[in-house]
């Protein structure tokens, strides 16, 4: 498992959980989202979840574009382009 499908993963069953429980009754009791054991039934979320996001829609491709042209008259180094474009681009997703 990739460590973007293991963090969603942990990130939709920690959502479950709460559902039925408090951060803070999960955590009186021993389970914290960064240790916790992921049932395979969350990580096919997860997978399901990714992939669709795999095709971006406009509001993403536009906000990755106006953090490239940003990044590229900056003083950043690449890497840190890159990831500020994907974060700008899971911004719009969310946004939407």
């Amino acid at each position: 498992m990739s460590e973007m499908i293991e963090r969603v993963a942990k990130d939709i069953a920690w959502a479950d959980l709460l559902e039925h429980e408090t951060v803070e009754g999960l955590e009186r009791i021993g389970i914290v989202k960064d240790g916790m054991f992921v049932d395979a039934k969350f990580v096919a979320m997860a997978r399901i979840a990714v992939e669709a996001m795999r095709e971006p829609t406009e509001a993403m491709l536009a906000a990755g574009h106006a953090a490239l042209v940003e990044g590229a008259t900056s003083s950043l180094e690449l890497v840190e382009v890159r990831a500020a474009v994907f974060t700008a681009m899971i911004d719009a997703a969310l946004a939407e």
